[in-house]
């Protein structure tokens, strides 16, 4: 009998491919243990040994497998027929918003992967941050925040769950974080293998591994190699080449691949793919085996994140990337977004649509750029240094350009209360309550609680800041530089405490209601909860679940689902007409906790306006960083996003998101958007004003009005060129098109040809220097540094500049000035 046919009588559950796959492994790694050892008497007793646990991993990974093939079929089919019923006329809409979202009032229409990647990335993150400051006054986020830790946290990381480890003996208060990092990062893992992965616990893990494709791109092979080679445990490296295994790293990490990486389905014709390819790779994304936690410390700081912070959030924002796309569309996202687009062109095709199929092929270049938003494609530097420049300057833009963009963001309000009008709030006094908030600072402890379930809390540690007018989001040491500058014109503060406004008053909102049946709620609640996949069956699991107290009122939170018990889920499940089992009823209880934790999240981002993947996708067409039509794309969209994703979300909302409410309604909202947004438009147009000097504009010139109306709208930026040559930053039509960076070159050149002709260019490179210092524009500080010294240097350079300037802006805008800059 040969050893198959031995292994087969054994285990007669198995397939004999499995058996034999298992023999070729087990002839494999006897001939590396032959010249390992060289006693043969010694290799039959460590083949055995060896072999004990290499068995477990391999038939384990054989049953990840067929799961993977299991739910990839079934996420095909129950997508396949969502479409069929949900988007019956519109397939070509249908892949789009399950990625990134449509506003049109359909079942589920808003659970899309991005929706609920930047919903489980807040629940991870901002759970993080409440656990760690559960721990004392705050000295814990402090300990995390300075990178002069990052050893004792990442030694402490490193002896959890660790035989092999030594007993850490360093700060209490780094170990106290370390438990709290590692709770949320197996959190993160737990979820990941529910949704397909197979990633095993790995003694001495500290995070998830960094990589600066620049660094390493820059040091080469041979310097990284002798570096890397310094810090590998070799003993977990299973390769007799070791300079073959750190090459195949380094050209993987030097161009920013990561391991079992999966081609996009829509660049080609077809795509060949396998089972499972996103979650093999976040199961081997732990490429360098490490000899210990100083050892990654080393590495790290030459050739990854620097900063221990920026990669456990880094870690835990990819984790929840990678799960809620395999949620969505399987453990092979991309293979069955192509199956899904082939599977809807051959539906179309035999039913005769002639029509729908065109549509659909039109729109497979779309789908392919909102797949590369949200399976993280597009974070990969093409070219890392090409990428890292560009990315450098635009934060310098940013750092000098937007130290008003807190007097700017004014109109936030009126949009802040059309979003809970369209929830069925009365507008005015969602407005008041808004604006009530922002006195309330970070809350009390309970509320703070609230925001950590919600995932709201999070913001400003993530950059979303940052990302929401620029466009970058990769952490680094600019990264940081702009989160400090815009807690500096408390920009951080503005958005974060109309997000928690925002957070509080939905969860409140439904606990209010929780007494109510789902026929008990209006039709405003009715419609924003089934874009959500929300509906009557769903509504009464989460009614029995117990609301959160805090500061006298009750909030209805995702975590209701955790007080519900397992006969609620069970009755849930059979009314929905699926087995139950124990292993359904949690997925399910997890199904509902998520749906719940989307809707909130995304819907604040409507209240608190925030750039998407389909905002984003539209203004990066499918390009990578470091590419010239990326890096192209990135200058001249460069704080666009913004008014991209007011004429995007906002405004998509109102038209297409009130279907079923009648023209009038809608057109009622509209204007109602629309005067108020104006309104708020001049109060920050005179913000601005009132800082500079300048008296506001005058109330009876329609010019005035049509200036607010271009602020409120989001479009500021464009604003001044209808009432004059230059915009506020100082630049012509065609630079600001161009985008902020052109303008600057612009400016440079400009300076030059004064120099190379002879010509005066004092003045000229004075306003340079000074617009572009980082800080310098800060709202509260450019007014009165002009008054002290700003406009008396113009003046000592150029004689009468005031009075022009004075001249100027009477003459284009009707204004005067409050505050004479000559004394």
């Amino acid at each position: 009998m040969t050893c198959i046919e031995k292994l087969k009588e054994k285990f007669p559950h198995r397939e004999e491919r499995d058996i034999a796959a298992f023999m070729d492994q087990v002839y494999a790694e006897r001939a590396k243990l032959e010249k390992k050892i060289g006693d043969i008497d010694d290799l039959e007793a460590k083949m055995l040994e060896h072999l004990k646990g290499v068995s477990d991993r391999n038939m384990l990974q054989v049953q990840a497998a067929k799961r993977a093939v299991q739910l990839q079929y079934a996420k095909r089919m129950e997508l396949f027929n969502y479409i069929t019923i949900n988007f019956k006329g519109r397939e070509y809409e249908a892949l789009s918003a399950l990625l990134v979202g449509t506003n049109r009032n359909i079942q589920g229409a808003r659970k899309s992967v991005d929706a609920s990647q930047v919903a489980l990335q807040g629940y991870y993150v901002g759970g993080l941050i409440h656990d760690l400051q559960a721990l004392g006054n705050g000295d814990h986020i402090k300990m995390l925040n300075k990178a002069v830790f990052d050893k004792d946290i990442a030694r402490a990381l490193w002896s959890i769950d660790n035989p092999y480890a030594k007993e850490f003996t360093g700060p209490k208060e780094a170990m106290d974080i370390a438990q709290v990092v590692h709770k949320w990062q197996e959190k993160a893992r737990d979820d990941a293998n529910r949704a397909g992965a197979w990633i095993q616990k790995a003694p001495g893990y500290i995070v998830r591994q960094s990589h600066d494709s620049a660094r390493i791109s820059k040091a080469g092979f041979i310097t990284w190699s002798e570096d890397v080679s310094k810090l590998v445990d070799w003993n977990r490296v299973d390769t007799e080449d070791r300079n073959a295994w750190l090459k195949t790293i380094y050209s993987n990490l030097a161009v920013g691949r990561e391991a079992g990486e999966e081609s996009n389905p829509m660049s080609g014709d077809f795509m060949r793919s396998f089972a499972g390819s996103e979650a093999r790779r976040i199961s081997e994304s732990r490429v360098i085996p490490f000899r210990d936690a100083d050892a990654w410390f080393e590495y790290n700081q030459k050739y990854g994140m620097r900063n221990l912070r920026e990669a456990v959030v880094a870690g835990l924002s990819s984790s929840a990337r990678s799960t809620a796309l395999m949620r969505i569309f399987g453990p092979s996202p991309s293979a069955n977004v192509q199956q899904l687009y082939n599977m809807l062109e051959r539906s179309l095709i035999n039913s005769g649509d002639v029509v729908g199929e065109q549509k659909l092929r039109n729109a497979r270049n779309r789908i392919r750029n909102r797949l590369r938003e949200v399976d993280g494609t597009l974070n990969r530097d093409a070219v890392p240094w090409l990428a890292s420049v560009g990315r450098n300057l635009r934060a310098w833009t940013s750092m000098t350009r937007l130290g008003g963009a807190l007097l700017s963001s004014i109109t936030d309000a009126p949009v802040f209360a059309s979003e809970f009008a369209y929830q069925g709030r009365p507008y005015f006094t969602s407005l008041l309550r808004g604006i009530t908030e922002l006195a309330h600072g970070r809350g009390s402890e309970e509320q703070r609680a609230i925001y950590s379930q919600l995932g709201v809390f999070f913001d400003s540690m993530c950059g979303d800041i940052t990302a929401r007018f620029s466009g970058d989001e990769t952490p680094g040491f600019m990264t940081r530089m702009q989160d400090r500058f815009f807690r500096l014109n408390l920009l951080n503060w503005w958005t974060d405490s109309w997000k928690r406004a925002a957070g509080l008053m939905m969860a409140h909102d439904l606990a209010l209601e929780k007494n109510l049946a789902w026929n008990g709620l209006k039709k405003e609640r009715w419609r924003v909860l089934s874009l959500y996949d929300i509906g009557a069956e769903e509504w009464e699991v989460y009614r029995q679940g117990h609301t959160r107290a805090a500061d006298g009122r009750q909030y209805m939170t995702p975590e209701v689902v955790d007080d519900v018990g397992d006969d609620v889920i069970a009755a849930y499940l059979h009314r929905k007409g699926q087995s139950v089992t124990d292993v359904r009823i949690a997925d399910t209880r997890i199904k509902l906790q998520e749906r719940l934790r989307t809707y909130f999240r995304d819907r604040i981002n409507f209240a608190v306006l925030e750039p998407d993947a389909k905002t984003r996708s539209i203004l990066r067409q499918g390009t990578s960083a470091g590419t010239v039509p990326g890096e192209v794309l990135r200058f001249a969209t460069q704080f666009k996003s913004f008014p991209a994703a007011y004429a995007q979300k906002v405004f998509g909302r109102e038209i297409y998101g009130r279907q079923g409410d009648g023209r009038f309604a809608v057109a009622r909202s509209l204007a109602r958007l629309m005067i108020m947004t104006t309104l708020f438009g001049y109060g920050a147009m005179a913000a601005k004003d009132l800082v500079k000097g300048k008296n506001p504009r005058p109330v009876d010139n329609p010019k005035t009005w049509l200036a607010a109306f271009i602020q409120g709208g989001g479009a500021g930026i464009f604003g001044d060129f209808l009432f004059g040559e230059y915009n506020r930053y100082g630049g012509s039509l065609a630079a600001t098109l161009a985008g902020p960076t052109a303008g600057t070159i612009s400016d440079l050149a400009n300076i030059y040809a004064r120099i190379r002709d002879g010509d005066s260019f004092g003045q000229a490179a004075g306003r340079f220097v000074m617009n572009n210092i980082p800080g310098n524009n800060l709202w509260y500080l450019r007014g009165p540094f002009d008054y002290l010294i700003g406009y008396e240097f113009f003046e000592m350079i150029n004689p009468g500049y005031f009075n022009r300037m004075k001249r100027r802006v009477e003459r284009e805008n009707e204004q005067t000035f409050w505050a004479s800059p000559v004394w």
